[in-house]
């Protein structure tokens, strides 16, 4: 039994301390590490420290680099840990044994925070990510994570697996996975089973009281209009991209135009004049287009503003949200404008943002890091994504955040 210097954690056979990783044979060995000489009592501080972590590729191998590796690792930063988990897979006078549970436990850490997908960089909404790190050995799978009400099972979505794209409603969250089909939970009690049987999907997007779904021919099944939980297929042809708002939805064509169908008490139908639009999104009571030159166009309820962004330039993204709009900039900065009544609108401080998604009362944007941040309505902890790492999409509904996160496994 021995006590770990850095984090007090009991242990017994091991000489890694399975809290902090904390490596009790350089003390043995007589190799000194800077955890122990500095007498380090702090637990790992996670990667909102100021501290700059060193270009581990410039650094000449060597006593100094393993123990700076040790000291970063220890501290939670994911590239410390992975490069630590390298080293150990490569030897170091250890049993086979030890030497495994030094590189899986590093390993490991790393991943759970995203690593090397944080050196990537982020998706945007819906996007998927596949394939292998930078080392053989990792393989990368997406699972969902959510946070905020979950008064109808929206947030009751960690089990799903093979998850490629994700989109909230009012009190639903839609998933489509790799094979074309699709999941959700919430919303109506019918929704599950309406989606079960559905095929060739390749986009999907929640309403209030519907979900559409864009097939791979181009067309647009709708489920929930007509009350009873029955697909119905919309007229629309040549469609590459869907957005549903509260109660109405929009179609973007392979020609750049708009279709909208639903409630247009205010306007949010009214797109027929648009041109040259390469994406869309919907909110309560209405709609945004996203020009190929980076203007952005509206239609629709502008009672706190949320139509006023003629002025928008240099924009890569938008979404729609209860009565605002968010905007992402091509430089990674934020624009939103509306209703800012629970500080939806408060984005001028964000940097490196990657994609942007917009909800009820919240505002949500994913850096390129794999990090969330969020502003507004907080009231279900919708807002509190501070702890997610390694984010690929996101995604906002009425009342809760949802992302799909990027896991690394050791094979």
């Amino acid at each position: 039994m021995w006590t770990c210097p850095v984090c007090r954690e009991q242990n017994e056979r091991s000489l890694l301390c399975a809290v902090c990783g904390f490596d009790v044979s350089f003390h043995y060995k007589k190799y000194r590490t800077l955890a122990y000489v500095d007498g380090k009592r702090e637990a790992v501080a996670g990667l909102y420290r100021l501290e700059k972590e060193p270009d581990w590729s410039r650094m000449p191998q060597g006593l100094e680099k393993l123990e700076k590796l040790a000291y970063y690792a220890q501290k939670g930063f994911p590239a410390a840990q992975y490069e630590l988990g390298k080293f150990y897979k490569n030897g170091f006078g250890f049993s086979v044994r030890e030497i495994e549970e030094r590189r899986d436990f590093w390993m490991k850490k790393a991943a759970e925070q995203g690593y090397p997908g944080l050196m990537a960089g982020g998706g945007g909404e819906g996007s998927a990510v596949s394939g292998n790190g930078p080392e053989s050995g990792l393989t990368c799978r997406l699972r969902a994570v959510a946070v905020g009400s979950n008064r109808r099972g929206e947030c009751s979505i960690r089990k799903w697996a093979d998850v490629t794209a994700v989109a909230g409603g009012f009190c639903c969250t839609a998933a489509l996975k790799r094979d074309g089909t699709v999941l959700a939970s919430g919303g109506a009690k019918n929704w599950k089973w309406g989606v079960a049987g559905l095929r060739d999907i390749r986009a999907v997007s929640v309403g209030r009281n519907h979900m559409a779904f864009l097939k791979t021919d181009g067309t647009v099944l709708v489920l929930g209009y007509d009350g009873e939980g029955c697909p119905r297929t919309l007229t629309w042809s040549g469609i590459v991209a869907v957005a549903c708002g509260e109660k109405h939805a929009a179609g973007l064509r392979t020609d750049g135009t708009v279709e909208a169908a639903g409630d247009n008490g205010n306007g949010q139908c009214k797109v027929a004049g648009w041109q040259d639009i390469m994406a869309i999104s919907a909110g309560d009571g209405h709609t945004v287009g996203l020009k190929k030159d980076g203007t952005v166009v509206a239609a629709g309820d502008n009672r706190c503003g949320q139509c006023e962004v003629s002025s928008w330039r240099d924009i890569k993204a938008v979404s729609a949200g209860g009565a605002h709009t968010a905007g992402l900039r091509e430089d990674g900065s934020v624009v939103v404008a509306g209703a800012n009544q629970y500080g939806e609108c408060e984005t001028a401080s964000w940097r490196d943002v990657v994609a942007v998604a917009a909800g009820g009362h919240h505002t949500v944007g994913l850096r390129k890091d794999g990090r969330v941040a969020a502003v507004g309505r907080n009231e279900d902890g919708q807002c509190d994504v501070g702890a997610w790492r390694g984010i690929a999409a996101i995604c906002a509904g009425a009342f809760h955040t949802v992302g799909l996160q990027r896991v690394w496994d050791i094979a």
